[in-house]
C-alpha cells in the first residue's frame, strides 16, 4: 500500500487545469530545473498527509495559481497487497464503528468491495482537499457555484466516503515526512516536543525499560541539587517575602521530576579519532546526512505501518563516493522498511540509480508546471542502461545524441568559439548549457533506438549524429531496420541518399563524409601533429573507412585525447573550424539546414 497518484490543480506553480503524477513504485525521482515546482510536490503532499489536519489548513493569496479558482490537491492510496489485508480490514472496522452500519448488507457490501479490489489489484483509497480563496469575493463567480467547488476535505474508501472521525483514519493510512533542501540541524534537530526528533527522542525515553531508573535517578539528583543550594534558597526567601507571596523556592533540573524534559539540552556530539565535537563544529555535509538519518528514524516511529520519506536534495554537500552510497540506501529504505522514498534530486549519480520509470521530470511551460514521466515503460533492457555519463538526458531541454568521445569533446569545446553571429565578433558564442541542451555519447550507435525510447517517453525534443557506415556497413542492417521501425522511416538500402534524407526528416543526421574526423582537413591536422600531409595521407589510406583509427596512430593517443588536441588547437589559435556551422545551427535547432 502506498501512494499511486497526485494529482495538483491550482496550486502555486500548477494552474486550474492541474496536473497528476503517478508514482509506479515504492521510489521515484524528481528532476528538473530550479523552480521548476519539485518542491511545490512536496509541499501539496505535506499539506494533505503532514501533522496538520487538512481541514484547518489555510491559504495565502499567493498560494492561488489564479484566484477564482479553488486549489485542489488529490492523492491515490493503492497497490494493494495480501500482507495489507490485517490493516485494510482493521480501517475498515473502524469505520463500520464509527459510521454506525450494523445491517449485515451494508457491511458484506463494504468489505467485499475492499476484498475485492485486494484480489483485483484495483482497490484505492482518494483523499481530497480542496480550498476556495477566502480574499476573493465569488458571489458572481462560476466556480463557487459549480457541483464540488466548496471547500472540503474527503476521503473515500474503495468507493465509500468518510463522513467521521476523518483525521483519524487518515492517520491510520500513511504518514509522511519532509526533509527541506536547506537542512538546519538547530531547528530540524531541535529536542523540542514540536519537531519530528523530539517526538522521536521523547517516544523512545518513555518507552524504555530504564525510564523509571532514570526518573528515580533524576528525583535523586534533584534533592541532591536542593541540599546544595539550601543557603541561598533561605536567603532568597527571607528577601523574596519582604516585597511579594512567596512560599517556597525550588532548584530542579524538571518541572515534577519529568525525564523527558531533559530532552530540551540533549546535543549531538561527533566523534572523529580520539575527539569529540559538537555537531555545530563539523561540516555541512555531516550535519545533513546526519538530520536525514535520524529523520529516517523518527519517521519509523510513527505509528502507522505505512509512510512515505520526501528528502529535497538528498545529495546537498555530500562527497561524489557518498552520493553513490546514497543511492542504494535510498532503495533500501524502501525495499526493507515498508517505506515509500520520494526525493527530489540534481544529482547525475543518483538520478541514474533510478529506473526510466521511476523518473518524473518536472519542467515549466508558460509559468506553469508540466510533467513528464512514462510509468509504464518497459524497463527490461534498460535496467543497466542509464548511468551517470548519460543520465544528463533527464535534467535537458534537447539532446543531441553522438556516437563517441571524439564527439562529444569537440562539440563540447567548440562550441565556445562558434558565433551565433559570423558577421558579428562581439556576439554570444554558441554555449549549449546556456539553452540547456545536453550532448549525450551513446559509445555505439547500436543504442540508439534505447536513446529515441527513452527521450520519446519523456517528451525529449533530440537530434542524432551518427557515422556513414551505420547506412552502408552490412553488419549493421539489423539495427538499421529496427532504427527504421521504431521512427516511422521505410527501409531501403537500393537508395541510400533517400534513406538518408528520410533519417534527415526524423532529426537523424547521417554524416556522409564518413566520420567526424573526415571533416578536419589534412594541413590542420599536419599543423596539430607535426606531420607531413604526405605522411598523413599515408596512414589514412591503411585504414578506408576508418579515419578515427588513422588519427589513433597519428596522435599515438585515444579518441577523447585527440579530440580535445584538435579542439585546443583551434581554440588558442582562434581559428574558425569545420564543426562551425554544424554547431551554430545545432544550437539553433535548425536541423533541417545542417549539410555534411
Amino acid at each position: 500500500m502506498r501512494i499511486t497518484e497526485l494529482t495538483i490543480k491550482n496550486y502555486r506553480s500548477f494552474d486550474p487545469v492541474g496536473q497528476t503524477i503517478k508514482f509506479p513504485t515504492i521510489h521515484c525521482a524528481l528532476v528538473g530545473k530550479n523552480n521548476a515546482g519539485k518542491s511545490n510536490i512536496f509541499s501539496a503532499l505535506n499539506l494533505v498527509l503532514g501533522d496538520k489536519n487538512p481541514s484547518y489548513i489555510r491559504f495565502e493569496e499567493d498560494d492561488y495559481h489564479d484566484t477564482s479558482n479553488p486549489i485542489e490537491i488529490e492523492i491515490v492510496i493503492g497497490g494493494f497487497q495480501e500482507s495489507d489485508k490485517n490493516e485494510l480490514f482493521s480501517i475498515a472496522n473502524y469505520y463500520l464503528e464509527k459510521h454506525r452500519i450494523s445491517k449485515e448488507e451494508n457491511k458484506k457490501k463494504f468489505l467485499g468491495a475492499l476484498n475485492q479490489g485486494i484480489q483485483r489489484g484495483t482497490g484505492k483509497i482518494t483523499l481530497l482537499l480542496r480550498k476556495n480563496n477566502e480574499y476573493t469575493s465569488f458571489d458572481e463567480s462560476s466556480t463557487k457555484d459549480a457541483e464540488g467547488s466548496e471547500d472540503a476535505f474527503e476521503i473515500n474508501l474503495w468507493g465509500w466516503k468518510v463522513h467521521r472521525n476523518k483525521d483519524d483514519i487518515r492517520k491510520s493510512l500513511i504518514r509522511m515526512l519532509l526533509v527541506p533542501a536547506v537542512r538546519d540541524y538547530k531547528n530540524e534537530l531541535s529536542a523540542s516536543k514540536w519537531t519530528q526528533y523530539g517526538q522521536l527522542m521523547k517516544s523512545v525515553l518513555e518507552n524504555s525499560p530504564k525510564y523509571a531508573e532514570i526518573k528515580s535517578d533524576l528525583q535523586d539528583l534533584n534533592e541532591k541539587i536542593q541540599e546544595v543550594f539550601k543557603s541561598e534558597k533561605e536567603k532568597l526567601l527571607k528577601s523574596a517575602r519582604i516585597v511579594s507571596y512567596v512560599d517556597d523556592i525550588s532548584f530542579q533540573l524538571t518541572k515534577e521530576n519529568h525525564p523527558s524534559e531533559l530532552l530540551r539540552n540533549l546535543e549531538i556530539f561527533i566523534r572523529e579519532g580520539s575527539k569529540l565535537f559538537n555537531i555545530d563544529y563539523v561540516g555541512t555535509g555531516t550535519q545533513s546526512a546526519i538530520i536525514i538519518g535520524i529523520l529516517e528514524l523518527a519517521l519509523k516511529n510513527k505509528s502507522t505501518k505505512n509512510r512515505v520519506f520526501c528528502i529535497e536534495e538528498p545529495e546537498a554537500f555530500i562527497h561524489p563516493h557518498g552520493i553513490r552510497y546514497l543511492g542504494n540506501l535510498i532503495k533500501s529504505i524502501s525495499n526493507e522498511q515498508n517505506t515509500q522514498v520520494i526525493i527530489s534530486t540534481h544529482s547525475l549519480s543518483l538520478t541514474a540509480n533510478f529506473e526510466p520509470k521511476e523518473i518524473i521530470k518536472v519542467n515549466k511551460e508558460d509559468g506553469k508546471t508540466v510533467i513528464k514521466q512514462d510509468p509504464l515503460f518497459d524497463v527490461v533492457h534498460f535496467r543497466r542502461f542509464i548511468h551517470q555519463d548519460n543520465a544528463e538526458l533527464f535534467f535537458s531541454d534537447r539532446v543531441i545524441l553522438v556516437e563517441g568521445p571524439t564527439e562529444k569533446h569537440l562539440f563540447n569545446n567548440l562550441e565556445k568559439i562558434t558565433k551565433q553571429n559570423p558577421a558579428d565578433p562581439d556576439s554570444e558564442d554558441c554555449n549549449f548549457d546556456r539553452i540547456n541542451v545536453g550532448i549525450i555519447r551513446m559509445n555505439s550507435v547500436d543504442s540508439i533506438i534505447n536513446y529515441i525510447k527513452i527521450l520519446s517517453a519523456f517528451d525529449i525534443e533530440y537530434c542524432a549524429i551518427v557515422d556513414k557506415d551505420f547506412v552502408i556497413d552490412p553488419s549493421k542492417q539489423n539495427k538499421l531496420k529496427e532504427l527504421c521501425t521504431e521512427i516511422g522511416v521505410v527501409y531501403q538500402n537500393s537508395n541510400i541518399p533517400k534513406l538518408i534524407n528520410d533519417f534527415k526528416s526524423k532529426n537523424i543526421l547521417i554524416n556522409i563524409k564518413g566520420e567526424i574526423e573526415d571533416l578536419f582537413p589534412d594541413q590542420d591536422i599536419a599543423n596539430i601533429t607535426g606531420k607531413d600531409i604526405s605522411d598523413i595521407q599515408k596512414i589514412k589510406s591503411k585504414y578506408p573507412n576508418k579515419t578515427s583509427k588513422a588519427f589513433k596512430e597519428l596522435f599515438g593517443t585515444g579518441k577523447a585525447e585527440y579530440a580535445i588536441k584538435i579542439a585546443d588547437y583551434y581554440i588558442q589559435n582562434n581559428i574558425t573550424h569545420p564543426l562551425e556551422d554544424i554547431i551554430r545551427k545545432l544550437y539553433k535547432n535548425d536541423i533541417s539546414n545542417i549539410n555534411f
